[in-house]
């Protein structure tokens, strides 16, 4: 995490020492890093999961963002926590990205002035609450699904065969690659990813963390056309993940399903085909999906132009 709070502070170095002819090749720099960065995107995603995200998106759409922004500014906008001020923030870099030729001349247009400077009023204002979310929720370890993520990569890319027989020579047990996932947790700081704790629905395969604001509660499950394992595997962990979410009260659910295959694979939302990770939104619920291919004859990202998909929609499981 050092590396990534070393990054933020230059280019928020550079944006406080910009000129207003620059502004905007700064700020764009700034936004797509932190947009692109696995941790902080996941970072970002924990946002959304903490708010009533359909109805804060629709209330500022395209030109919307201004009229809220004024809200903002004035201490006329109710902010219910601090996930929701984030977001509308958020808003406003994106806003800035997307739809202004240039985001200097929005900044000038808002005349948010400090000491004389609309650029440091700007700073002051949007992008230092939206840094300092960062660098707490990274000093707090809020780092899940960024977790998760670097697990796969991991896997799929420095030790697969290595993996795959340890898999298989294990009798190709769940319960293997469970312990697999729980001991890569334990060692990047979740702390007691308890295995199998009892909740009203049953035994979830995972829990770690579960009175913060960044709880864990993951599924594991496995695709192996050797065992008769497949797509209804899947399916029975987002019904299980929905269950133990709805015992223990939170927002955010995970399904790591390990694909024994040959063929690499990924898993598509019918609803949200754009988005990486797979996210399925259900019931003012998130639950995200990672997919890890471990078969050694998989061939890598740069060599398949197009990964066999798998297509989640909620007919596919009851609740």
């Amino acid at each position: 995490m050092v590396n990534i709070k070393m990054k933020i502070e230059a280019l928020l170095r550079k944006l406080e020492e910009s000129q207003l002819p620059n502004f905007n090749y700064d700020f764009k720099e700034f936004y797509d890093f932190i947009i692109k960065n696995e941790y902080l995107s996941a970072l970002i995603k924990n946002v959304y999961s903490n708010i009533d995200y359909d109805k804060l998106l629709a209330e500022t759409e395209g030109q919307k963002t201004n009229e809220m922004f004024n809200l903002y500014r004035k201490n006329q906008l109710q902010i219910n926590s601090k996930y929701e001020r984030i977001f509308y923030l958020l808003r406003v870099l994106e806003f800035i990205n997307r739809y202004e030729r240039s985001p200097y001349g929005y900044v000038s247009a808002r005349n948010i002035q400090h000491d004389g400077s609309v650029i440091k009023g700007f700073i002051d204002v949007v992008i230092y609450p939206i840094v300092d979310y960062f660098f707490e929720s990274l000093h707090d370890e809020s780092q899940t699904l960024a977790l998760l993520l670097r697990y796969k990569k991991y896997k799929e890319w420095f030790n697969r065969r290595i993996f795959y027989d340890l898999y298989v020579n294990n009798g190709r047990n769940e319960e293997f690659l469970d312990m697999d996932l729980r001991e890569y947790l334990f060692q990047n700081g979740i702390e007691y990813p308890f295995s199998t704790p009892k909740s009203p629905s049953g035994r979830t395969d995972i829990v770690a963390k579960i009175d913060s604001n960044d709880p864990l509660v993951l599924e594991v499950k496995v695709i192996d056309s050797v065992t008769g394992y497949g797509k209804s595997r899947i399916t029975d962990g987002i019904s299980q993940c929905v269950k133990y979410i709805n015992d223990y009260n939170k927002n955010v659910g995970y399904v790591a399903v390990f694909n024994a295959d040959e063929n690499d694979k990924e898993i598509i939302i019918e609803s949200n085909t754009k988005e990486y990770p797979a996210r399925l939104n259900y019931n003012g619920k998130d639950y995200y999906f990672i997919i890890i291919n471990i078969n050694p004859l998989g061939k890598s990202a740069s060599k398949i132009k197009k990964l066999e998909e798998i297509i989640i929609n909620l007919d596919d499981f009851k609740m």
